[in-house]
């Protein structure tokens, strides 16, 4: 591993763009070293190593001590730990990569408009169906911490 600071960066699209126009915004230039289409650079004002990875592999860089400082969803970091408040530091807001994490049901479930009227729901559900209520979500972490704060239970992860 490394002696320098290492930086994990998405390693393309619009992420990609954005975090260089940012950092170009504060005179920093990231190069990259080796392959062209290869995953390391830096930024030679800094003495930074660079590292392009996944926006979702930042998060387990930096739980796993593999990079030290990333730019990254907070809804990939916050998936990745669950202890993400005492496990990393949130420094600044890029204002860019926004993305609203909700919970939507049918527009045919007309009486269903908060989540205390989806645990209402749940028995019901359960007893017409023969199952739990379905959550389908990438952020399986974020969703089971969500609706436990809101004491929903009769729900099963998909």
């Amino acid at each position: 591993m490394s002696d320098r600071l290492i930086l994990a960066l998405p390693s393309k699209g619009r992420l990609l763009d954005q975090c260089n126009a940012t950092l170009a915004r504060a005179g920093l230039t990231i190069a990259r070293t080796g392959p062209l289409r290869g995953y390391k650079g830096e930024i030679a004002e800094l003495g930074v190593e660079v590292t392009f990875v996944s926006a979702s592999e930042i998060a387990q860089f930096l739980k796993s001590g593999v990079a030290h400082v990333g730019i990254t969803g907070e809804d990939l970091i916050r998936e990745a730990m669950a202890d993400a408040d005492q496990r990393v530091e949130f420094l600044v807001p890029c204002g860019f990569g926004r993305a609203d994490v909700v919970v939507a049901v049918p527009a045919s479930w007309l009486d269903v408009r908060r989540m205390s009227d989806l645990e209402e729901l749940a028995p019901g559900y359960r007893r017409t169906h023969g199952r739990q209520m379905r959550v389908a979500t990438k952020y399986m972490n974020m969703t089971r911490r969500f609706f436990t704060q809101r004491g929903l239970t009769g729900y099963r992860i998909v």
